[in-house]
């Protein structure tokens, strides 16, 4: 088996690698790190192609540009914020997650799935519960596994495991940075589980 592995990360702007104008570090920050701890040995390459406001058809056309040609070993793909923030057509929405995962799996490229972030400060303006459930949906009809974001931070918040609320600028940054720390840490788990449980 290859001792380095290449991750290519492709989302929107919760999945940048580093926050910009004044946001916190996102989850693929350290995803490097996380999954260098749960498989022992190896070397990840992490390449983030993710785009502040990139939608999942915009996704797609990247996927057979840039993806593909590139053969990386694992795609983690974040979608629907864009889509849920923009009230995107759901089921076009659907269909491009569908011909981006055929596309990556005609290629034997491994895919994991994850869904948006839950912030209860934007629940009443933005829904992107209904986006989150078609990636569940479309997962288990195209075999790709998911993680679930979006049910995770919420499971946070209803049980105050962080301080969603605070006020303080620095404090709001501190608590969305562990938040993604954990996400890291919880998806370089799934991966490992998904890896030992093979095909």
């Amino acid at each position: 088996q290859q001792d380095n592995l290449v991750v290519m990360v492709l989302g929107s702007g919760s999945s940048m690698e580093r926050g910009t104008q004044g946001l916190p570090r996102s989850y693929a920050a350290g995803i490097d790190d996380r999954l260098q701890q749960v498989f022992p040995g190896k070397t990840f390459i992490v390449r983030n192609l993710s785009l502040r406001g990139q939608t999942s058809a915009d996704m797609v056309r990247r996927i057979g540009a840039e993806v593909v040609p590139a053969r990386p070993d694992l795609v983690i793909w974040q979608a629907g914020s864009v889509e849920a923030a923009r009230n995107v057509d759901i089921n076009s929405f659907a269909a491009s997650l569908a011909d981006g995962l055929k596309k990556l799996h005609a290629s034997n490229i491994d895919t994991i799935l994850v869904g948006p972030q839950y912030r209860e400060r934007l629940a009443v303006m933005v829904d992107a519960e209904p986006f989150d459930d078609i990636l569940s949906q479309v997962a288990g009809r195209e075999h790709a596994p998911l993680f679930r974001r979006y049910d995770i931070m919420r499971y946070w918040t209803q049980h105050a495991t962080f301080d969603v609320w605070a006020t303080d600028q620095k404090r709001q940054m501190s608590e969305a940075e562990a938040q993604n720390r954990c996400v890291a840490e919880l998806l370089a788990g799934m991966i490992r589980h998904a890896a030992v449980r093979g095909p």
